[in-house]
């Protein structure tokens, strides 16, 4: 780090704590909390899913890992439910980054539909934002590519789906295409994107159970306090509780997507703002249903291990692909010792 950054941290020190405590300290209207005490004690069947994903890009490929866990909660106990796992060397080399990604929500859509299909009634609950999944900007995978793919790959998706099998059926079908036309297109890239959506359509719409996404952190600002949401009610809230956050219909946060749009552009989902332990962070939380939520959330709070429910922690903890775990799997595969391309940072010390 430069010698300037530090001198510019003290420099400004006073000036940037100032500047914390005014915005902590604005009080913004309409904050409201509701206690657990009274509400009803129902005992639900939670799925926690998560996912974990790694790489090591080298000079003419990209070698990943990627799984997902599934971990049931019920009458206090908790056991795994399910794993799938992936190892591959990504083709086409390209967005590598993006696209392990995608496969990697893949991977926890299909354990998440796989519970709702199988556990009827049961709560699934993703790790992150319902929203997010479907607002966020793809840098591939548009309209205008989606349109023209053979309705064979989408047929494909769908087939593999219906199966309920956990894998990331797409990239077996881009391998295909490019193998056959011996180039990288759009549109071949596209059909991982499809079948991501596919996988979101099929578990939002199921009508079997209910899902749900924990944020452990948020941007959205529905309160006028100049913090994000969560900030301002762990500020101004101190015992466990929640606080209702509204209706967000997606229409209103995104203009389209390529696919499964008439579904997509009637979606509502309830935000709701809860903390389950004292002392614990506040979590924003999405769900499908608003019907019973504050009996779910004082279920939730039932598994509380230092404000996160413990089946998320643990299905976190199971699938983390680390940078270790990642070489030994480059051993495994002879690979170890090959170049990547930044030997020479790494020789400087830099990462």
């Amino acid at each position: 780090m430069l010698v300037e950054v530090v001198d510019t941290a003290l420099r400004r020190r006073e000036e940037l704590l100032a500047k914390m405590r005014r915005l902590r300290d604005r009080s913004p209207p309409g904050i409201t909390w509701h206690s657990f005490n009274d509400v009803d004690n129902n005992d639900y069947l939670f799925v926690g899913v998560d996912g974990s994903r790694n790489m090591i890009l080298y000079r003419g490929y990209a070698l990943y890992a990627v799984a997902a866990e599934s971990v049931l909660a019920r009458h206090g106990r908790v056991e795994v439910c399910r794993r799938a796992a992936d190892v591959d060397i990504l083709i086409p080399y390209w967005l590598p980054e993006e696209r392990i990604r995608l496969y990697m929500s893949i991977l926890e859509l299909r354990l998440a539909l796989k519970a709702l299909r199988d556990l009827k009634g049961c709560v699934v609950v993703l790790d992150g934002s319902l929203i997010s999944m479907l607002v966020r900007p793809w840098k591939y995978g548009g309209a205008a590519h989606i349109k023209y793919l053979d309705t064979s790959a989408h047929e494909r998706i769908l087939d593999s789906v219906k199966r309920g099998e956990l894998c990331v059926a797409s990239k077996e079908i881009v391998e295909e295409m490019v193998e056959e036309r011996r180039e990288v297109r759009e549109e071949a890239l596209a059909v991982e994107y499809l079948e991501y959506l596919t996988l979101m359509y099929e578990v939002l719409r199921e009508q079997e159970g209910e899902v749900a996404a924990i944020a452990k952190q948020s941007e959205a600002h529905g309160l006028a306090g100049g913090l994000p949401d969560v900030a301002l009610y762990e500020h101004y809230t101190r015992g466990p509780g929640y606080a209702p956050g509204g209706e967000v219909a997606l229409a209103r946060l995104k203009g389209s997507l390529p696919a499964y749009w008439e579904f997509f552009r009637g979606l509502k989902l309830t935000v709701a703002y809860v903390r389950l332990e004292r002392g614990g962070p506040v979590l924003r939380l999405e769900t499908t249903r608003k019907e019973d939520l504050p009996s779910i959330l004082k279920c939730l709070s039932r598994y509380s291990v230092g404000g996160y429910p413990y089946f998320m922690a643990k299905a976190h903890r199971d699938v983390v692909i680390s940078n270790r775990d990642m070489e030994s799997l480059a051993r495994i595969l002879g690979l170890y010792g090959m170049r990547t391309g930044r030997e020479v940072l790494e020789a400087w010390g830099g990462r």
